[in-house]
């Protein structure tokens, strides 16, 4: 969203953005608008409510009282305290124009999707110094805690070599080819309930190619998880039990995975989520050709992701697929 046109949403709230210019971050500072109810003195001195309008929805957060969420939550929460009904019409517009906006992106994806062929062009192979504008999340207190919270593994951080774009707050995980050649990165924003998570970098498109080839070794099995986080977090485990991991970024493998998987020499076990989703994409890819690379599932339970899974919880289904299969 444009700066002038938050500018305006502000000022319904009394907010004065005279002096306030957009920014190459797109990011400004302002006095909290709740700090009548929220703030010790009724009132905010020095602005602490940063306003991030480059994100879709629009993001904020006020660093005095924790509020936090989209710019049409702002301002309902601003009328509901004011008890104006006007403005609370306002924000229900304001909603309704982000659910546009998110579904026409989820609309542009799903029809890149649906154009997956075997004929795509050579996905080209970006230069050394594609990355360097993004700093190593080691060099970052928030991708640290959040990398943290969702029990990633120091040695997963430094082998996958995770990045942090500061300007969209997303952790990258750069996708590479087997050679270690960059094409790509897909980044996951660490604002909690975000509609749009997961962000693309450099043109890539997920099924142009899978996350973590350069990390595959000799290992005889080959485990393909839906995301990068599932990822990061069983590979460390799959590592010492025998098998590589690779990730899809959906539950949908492309002809072009496929094609990989097909010549990867590899007994191929499918981890997908234990949802719909995940066995709607396990139907599609054992309809096709499961022959041919030793296809077999790890049927998880409702609901159940593999990053959220304890370790010994991993092993145990790993040793099950293992008498199940060899």
């Amino acid at each position: 969203m444009e700066w002038h046109t938050v500018a305006g949403v502000l000022s319904r709230l009394g907010v004065d953005t005279s002096g306030c210019r957009p920014s190459p971050k797109k990011q400004v500072m302002i006095s909290c608008p709740l700090a009548p109810w929220f703030h010790k003195g009724d009132e905010d001195t020095r602005p602490s409510l940063s306003v991030r309008y480059g994100l879709t929805p629009v993001r904020w957060k006020c660093f005095a009282c924790g509020e936090h969420g989209k710019l049409y939550e702002l301002v309902e929460s601003f009328a509901t305290l004011a008890e104006d009904a006007d403005l609370r019409t306002f924000a229900g517009q304001l909603m309704e124009s982000d659910v546009l906006t998110l579904r026409q992106e989820f609309e542009e994806r799903d029809e890149a999707m649906a154009t997956w062929t075997f004929d795509r062009e050579p996905v080209p192979m970006l230069s050394p110094e594609a990355l360097d504008p993004f700093p190593s999340v080691w060099h970052v207190p928030q991708a640290l805690n959040y990398l943290r919270d969702r029990r990633v593994t120091r040695a997963a951080i430094n082998a996958f070599g995770l990045r942090w774009d500061d300007y969209k707050e997303r952790i990258l995980f750069p996708v590479t080819r087997a050679d270690g050649g960059v094409v790509g990165a897909v980044g996951r924003i660490v604002w909690p309930d975000h509609e749009l998570p997961y962000f693309n970098y450099f043109g890539f498109e997920s099924g142009q190619w899978l996350g973590g080839l350069a990390n595959l070794t000799d290992r005889r099995r080959l485990l393909v998880v839906e995301g990068f986080f599932d990822l990061l977090r069983v590979w460390p485990w799959a590592q010492e039990l025998g098998a590589d991991v690779v990730c899809s970024w959906t539950s949908r493998l492309s002809p072009t995975h496929k094609e990989f998987l097909t010549g990867a020499d590899k007994t191929v076990w499918i981890w997908y989520d234990g949802d719909t989703a995940g066995n709607t994409g396990w139907t599609e890819a054992h309809d096709l050709e499961p022959r041919t690379y030793g296809l077999r599932r790890c049927q998880l339970p409702e609901g159940v992701d593999p990053g959220s899974l304890k370790r010994s919880q991993f092993e145990n289904l790993y040793k099950k697929m293992e008498e199940r299969h060899e």
